[in-house]
């Protein structure tokens, strides 16, 4: 075969078809990869910049991929925080029907009796029957560590007694004492116990009631309570305890037409403990559980403490437990506030207090003729008429308290906050001589708790509490406005 021999010009254009070739390659290449750099050969620098780059691409996916997963975790929590919230108001809910409706609390108390009369006198008891005079009776209660067991019911009907001797056990057996009060109040009498025993109290038509009152501490256990007085005003406890002591299985009737009914009124160092409260009243009765009260204005935050209560109650306003005891967060505390109600509305308690007593309601009178000097007897919003007595829930409204966080209305001051009074008076401060502050003195209001009593408030310190029916006492006109 010849040689072929290429002149200048054609080995110029073969290697140029070479070079094409060899560029249609890499553009084939970069086409097939997409990269324009496949190797460090191409370009060391494009190719270590994009190697960096593409590293970097990677680490931010990952962390891409990281958050993804936070957001889902995130919405994963809301929605349970979203299903804990319904739950929360589930539970408000159920929690705020049982603190309303106090006048039905669910327990049940059971009081079973030891009726064994012959092991009890075996064991030392002193037999009290039908034949035991009232004088031997009461000589028995005074005998230091004495044991008392009834063999029969019990007739001491409008009679009182008091248990003078220390450490004295009255056993009734199951069978029924009447009588018209059982007293404890001796110096010496302490250590005294009332078991296995039915109560029944006696009508004396007065106005204060108490099958029980003792000042010494006492141990009322498996105990039946009835009680019974048509006297219109005063107050019917069942159990009045100043001295402290424990009650613990118990069942209160009580049926009355005062102004108060209250299962166990209490003081110092009190434990009640299955205790059920069958409560029947007036219309404007004020029908309580336990009412704890406190001793020379110190709140009884320690001392009594209520646990397992049941009430069922009928006529008035009913109320499970009212002062500051332990152990009551799932027992109902109150009634729902009605701002109907005379606790607010002391426009119309005003006069009811005028219609009923006329010109001798000297302060309610008072308030409804007076108007302010600078202004006309007949003035629509300043002129006699609008001013009148206020009510309690007014002069708290007044005072700045958060009801929701109340957990007492006697002799507490839960919930208050000053926050309304604080500003009323920076804007009375702000008149100068044409007007005064509210004082820091207790304020009588219109709102009566009983035949006695009413509500007032001490605006030092937003203490709550009750005082007799007496001008000693501040009052203030107030208009709604």
């Amino acid at each position: 075969m010849g040689k072929i021999t290429l002149n200048s010009s054609m080995r110029s254009n073969l290697l140029a078809l070479k070079q094409t070739s060899n560029q249609m390659d890499i553009v084939q290449n970069r086409l097939s990869t997409g990269l324009e750099v496949n190797s460090a050969i191409d370009n060391p620098s494009s190719y270590y910049t994009a190697q960096s780059l593409s590293n970097r691409a990677s680490d931010l996916d990952a962390l891409l991929n990281s958050m993804g997963q936070a957001v889902q975790t995130v919405k994963a929590a809301t929605e349970g925080i979203e299903t804990a919230s319904d739950m929360v108001e589930q539970m408000r809910s159920v929690t705020e029907q049982t603190l309303t409706e106090a006048g039905y609390i669910p327990h049940v108390v059971e009081v079973e009796f030891d009726e064994n009369v012959q092991r009890l006198t075996a064991q030392g008891y002193t037999l009290v029957t039908s034949q035991t005079s009232f004088d031997d009776f009461k000589a028995l209660v005074a005998q230091d560590n004495a044991k008392i067991v009834l063999g029969e019911d019990i007739d001491f009907k409008g009679k009182t007694f008091n248990i003078t001797g220390q450490n004295v056990t009255i056993n009734g057996a199951g069978h029924t004492l009447s009588v018209n009060q059982i007293q404890n109040n001796d110096t010496n009498a302490t250590g005294a116990v009332i078991e296995n025993i039915k109560l029944q109290g006696t009508d004396t038509g007065s106005t204060w009631g108490r099958i029980i009152l003792s000042y010494k501490d006492i141990t009322i256990r498996n105990v039946e309570i009835s009680q019974f007085k048509t006297a219109v005003n005063g107050h019917l406890n069942a159990i009045e305890l100043h001295g402290g002591g424990k009650v613990e299985n118990v069942k209160i009737n009580i049926t009355g037409q005062t102004d108060q009914i209250c299962g166990i009124y209490a003081y110092n160092n009190t434990e009640i403990s299955d205790v059920s409260f069958n409560l029947n009243g007036k219309d404007d009765s004020l029908l309580v559980g336990v009412f704890s009260h406190s001793t020379n204005g110190a709140v009884n935050t320690s001392k009594v403490s209520v646990s397992d209560i049941a009430m069922q109650a009928s006529g008035g306003r009913a109320y499970g437990v009212i002062g500051e005891t332990q152990g009551v967060e799932t027992q109902a505390i109150g009634g729902e506030i009605d701002r109907a109600s005379a606790l607010f509305d002391g426009e119309a308690n005003t006069k009811a207090i005028v219609a009923q007593l006329g010109k001798d309601a000297s302060a309610a009178n008072a308030a409804l003729q007076f108007y302010p000097p600078e202004v006309a007897e007949g003035d629509a919003d300043f002129g006699a008429g609008t001013w009148y007595l206020p009510s309690i829930g007014e002069l708290m409204e007044m005072y700045g308290f958060e009801f929701d966080k109340m957990t007492s209305m006697w002799d507490s001051t839960t919930g208050a906050n000053r926050t309304n009074l604080n500003a009323i008076n920076k804007t009375l401060a702000a008149l100068g001589d044409k007007a005064e502050t509210i004082s820091s003195n207790y304020y009588w209001s219109s709102s009566e708790i009983s035949f006695y009593y009413s509500w007032h408030l001490g605006m030092g310190s937003g203490s709550l509490g009750t005082t007799t029916v007496s001008p000693a006492t501040i009052m203030s006109d107030v208009f709604s406005f």
